[in-house]
C-alpha cells in the first residue's frame, strides 16, 4: 500500500486526518479531521476536545489552529 501521509497542506482533502507528535509520548498523541487551510492557519474538526480551556475531553468542536502545529495530515481512504 502506498504510503498516504501527505506532503503538504495543497493535496488535503475535506475528512483528511491530520496528527499532533507529542514528544513526551514520542508518537502521534491526537488526530482532528481536516476542513481547510490558509497560508498560516488550518480548520479542523477535534472530537474528544475541548474549546481551548481545559484538557478534558468535552466534545467535538470545529477549531481554527496554526498550521505549524499539524505534525502530518493522512488520508486512510481514497
Amino acid at each position: 500500500q502506498d504510503d498516504l501521509r501527505l506532503s503538504s497542506f495543497d493535496s488535503a482533502r475535506v475528512a483528511d486526518v491530520c496528527g499532533y507528535y507529542y514528544a513526551s509520548l514520542r508518537r502521534i498523541g491526537h488526530v482532528e479531521l481536516f476542513v481547510s487551510a490558509t497560508p498560516s492557519q488550518v480548520r479542523v474538526i477535534g472530537f474528544n476536545t475541548t474549546n481551548g480551556i481545559s484538557r478534558d475531553g468535552e466534545g467535538v468542536f470545529e477549531k481554527i489552529i496554526l498550521r505549524k502545529q499539524v505534525t502530518c495530515v493522512t488520508r486512510h481512504i481514497q
